[in-house]
């Protein structure tokens, strides 16, 4: 085939669309330290074996303090 056939072949079979109703379940992240201007949290995992979704979350401590300050936080992630 040459180089101007393979250009205009049309594509294959389209990859299928991701489900943009998906949501995950709220993930719980635990302060672990802070920076200068961030405020460092670990996602905390149900089992040992659970592979982390995030991970570590840097919240800048303006968004923080406007939050009161929780050792706690528990995001959502949602396709969209």
């Amino acid at each position: 085939m040459t180089r101007a056939a393979a250009a205009t072949k049309p594509p294959e079979a389209a990859e299928e669309e991701p489900d943009t109703n998906l949501v995950l379940d709220a993930i719980t992240f635990t302060r672990l330290r802070e920076t200068k201007n961030k405020v460092v949290y670990e996602e905390e995992l149900g089992r040992q074996s659970d592979p982390a979704v995030v991970g570590t979350l840097y919240v800048s401590k303006h968004a923080v303090e406007a939050l009161g300050d929780p050792d706690v936080l528990m995001v959502q992630i949602a396709a969209g």
